[in-house]
């Protein structure tokens, strides 16, 4: 309820919403997908390495080709702490019988990438595609703020004096809704509607200002007849489309640059919207296509989970397969 009001009251005040520059964390929250409340999120996803010089598909000496397969689930029952299973699959065929072994965690639990938080092409990794299966920025913007300066989540944003204003206009309506019908409420004045001119001028000014304040990092370019929105920074490069869709990302850290290439966004299942492909460059220099099988939504209990979670399991159990030792080092 407290969201819905702040958004109600974010758009009265927005008179210059059309001029709205967007945040990198506003672009990162996936905003074209449709809403993921506390459904779950399924997405079958195959792994196969590719040459990075022309983006053919990698063979063994033997002629043959090491595909993964990788089924996410993303329960949302609370939606405060997302829960991420993830089935690994031999050959990329998504059947019991080829069920190798599963990871269940909650999705803040950064032992996920592991023991020591090292694992760098993990952690960015599954923070991508948390941004494009869950619509939530936050766990990619944390992993960028430890590489790069100058990143912002819109809670550091916010401009103070029009969220003060608005926090009083909420005390307002509480106050007047208590006392309603009597004298008591009618002497209650209206931060939106002041009755001091000096007030009336403030507050006028203050509707022309955006709830979220610049973020200088977004810039808005145009090559031909294209704009895009990017973010061109030492050790970052974003590239979004105009209606927001990201396109490309590169990130230098410590160890290594990392890179994504994302290809056209399509409709799946559920009306939820996936790039058609994925090239991702690991800190090894190691390419990869990602490839969606599935992408799906669907209305969900932890408790048909859990039986979910243990149907998995022995099937894990019954195939006893070995992981495979090349696997990638940025897969759970």
């Amino acid at each position: 309820m407290q969201k819905v009001f702040i958004v109600f009251v974010t758009i009265i005040f927005s008179q210059s919403i059309f001029a709205y520059i967007p945040t990198l964390d506003s672009l990162l929250r996936n905003g074209n997908n449709i809403d993921i409340g506390k459904n779950t999120v399924q997405a079958n996803l195959r792994v196969v390495e590719i040459d990075p010089s022309n983006n053919q598909v990698v063979k063994s000496s033997e002629g043959l080709i090491e595909r993964y397969g990788l089924k996410l689930l993303l329960i949302n029952e609370n939606e405060n702490k997302p829960k991420l299973t993830q089935v690994n699959y031999k050959g990329g065929v998504f059947n019991s019988d080829a069920l190798v072994n599963l990871y269940y965690n909650n999705v803040d639990d950064y032992r996920l990438f592991s023991e020591n938080n090292e694992n760098v092409d993990g952690e960015v990794f599954y923070s991508v595609l948390l941004m494009l299966l869950n619509n939530d920025s936050k766990h990619l913007i944390r992993t960028l703020k430890k590489h790069v300066d100058g990143i912002k989540a819109n809670s550091e944003l916010i401009n103070e004096d029009k969220f003060k204003h608005l926090l009083d206009y909420k005390n307002y309506l509480v106050a007047t809704k208590e006392l309603k019908d009597t004298e008591e409420a009618e002497e209650i004045e209206n931060p939106m509607r002041p009755k001091d001119e000096d007030k009336v001028a403030e507050v006028k000014e203050l509707k022309k200002t955006n709830f979220l304040k610049r973020d200088e990092l977004v810039k808005r370019i145009k090559v031909e007849d294209d704009f895009s929105w990017v973010v061109d920074e030492k050790n970052l490069y974003i590239k979004f489309t105009d209606d927001h869709r990201i396109t490309e990302m590169r990130l230098k850290t410590g160890m290594g640059e990392l890179e994504f290439t994302f290809g056209k966004f399509k409709v799946y299942g559920a009306k939820m919207e996936f790039p058609e492909f994925i090239w991702f460059r690991d800190l090894t220099g190691k390419k990869y296509l990602i490839k969606p099988e599935r992408v799906t939504m669907f209305s969900d209990t932890l408790q048909l989970h859990s039986k979910r979670l243990k149907r998995y399991q022995e099937h894990a159990d019954t195939n006893k397969i070995v992981a495979p030792p090349q696997k990638p080092s940025f897969i759970l």
